[in-house]
């Protein structure tokens, strides 16, 4: 039986519900440098956290970045579980047709580009597939 430890539910879900509640809105990807000063920054604090927590049971510095590790892997996994979910399901732009793998990434495009280096071969085989409009990225289209 698998035996999980609320923290790490508790950490997956707060990866959950910062993808609603911070990066479904603006343009996040601009401030990247902000956001990993502050989830490096939260892990330097959770470190230091569980060596002065009285409860923590091996009160030594392997283990408190051990469970802090383990805790910000599961909050970044419930951030890209749940934004690659969005993107694939429930996307705004989810209505116009192109492969699926090109919902989930603007990564899709570059793929395409770096095959032959002629990216408008590979564009003209989707409309013909697809049809007049072809989405090539997360919010990428050709028309």
């Amino acid at each position: 039986m698998c035996d999980i430890h609320p923290a790490y539910a508790v950490a997956f879900a707060a990866g959950v519900v910062s993808h609603h509640l911070l990066f479904r809105f603006g343009e996040w990807d601009l401030a990247t440098t902000k956001i990993l000063t502050g989830f490096f920054t939260l892990q330097a604090t959770t470190v230091v956290a569980l060596l002065y927590e009285p409860t923590f049971y091996k009160k030594n510095s392997l283990a408190a970045f051990s469970t802090a590790l383990t805790l910000g892997v599961c909050a970044l996994t419930g951030l890209t579980l749940s934004i690659l979910t969005y993107r694939g399901f429930f996307h705004r732009l989810n209505k116009f047709p192109g492969p699926f793998s090109a919902r989930l990434s603007n990564l899709y495009a570059t793929a395409l580009s770096a095959k032959k280096l002629h990216l408008y071969e590979e564009v003209e085989k989707l409309h013909k597939q697809y049809g007049d409009y072809v989405r090539l990225g997360m919010s990428y289209f050709s028309i």
